[in-house]
């Protein structure tokens, strides 16, 4: 993150230390430090930079969900770079851990007025805790 000095906004520096590895020999063949806070804008930087140092006409790259960038994965694919990154999602990140059909959200019942304290929704499906 770069350094703004004065109040409010005094924050020290920050540093990303990315690395590129081979997943055949477990060698680091591309480093790169940069003052980037987070991944996302990392993909195609050091993907491409990776495969240039290699001499390499196409490559295959993973990587963290960190890296998911829709922009960088279309340029990695314009440049022969198969970028294989999951998709950064949450499911019910806000709410209180419980998974149900939300379509019958609204019947569903607390877990005291049930026989056996098992929440049900008006679809007859238990609801469960997530993870």
């Amino acid at each position: 993150m770069p350094v703004r000095w004065g109040w409010p906004w005094s924050q020290a520096p920050s540093y990303n230390v990315q690395t590129a590895v081979d997943a055949d020999t477990g060698l680091i063949v591309h480093h790169d430090v940069t003052d980037e806070p987070t991944d996302r804008r990392q993909l195609y930087p050091m993907a491409s930079a990776t495969k240039q140092s290699l001499g390499l006409d196409a490559m295959t790259v993973v990587a963290d969900k960190g890296f998911d960038n829709g922009e960088h994965a279309s340029a990695c694919e314009r440049d022969g770079i198969v970028a294989c990154v999951p998709s950064q999602r949450s499911v019910n990140n806000q709410g209180d851990g419980m998974l149900f059909d939300r379509t019958a959200q609204a019947r569903c019942r607390h877990p005291a007025d049930l026989p056996g304290g098992r929440p049900r929704c008006g679809l007859g499906h238990t609801v469960r805790a997530a993870g």
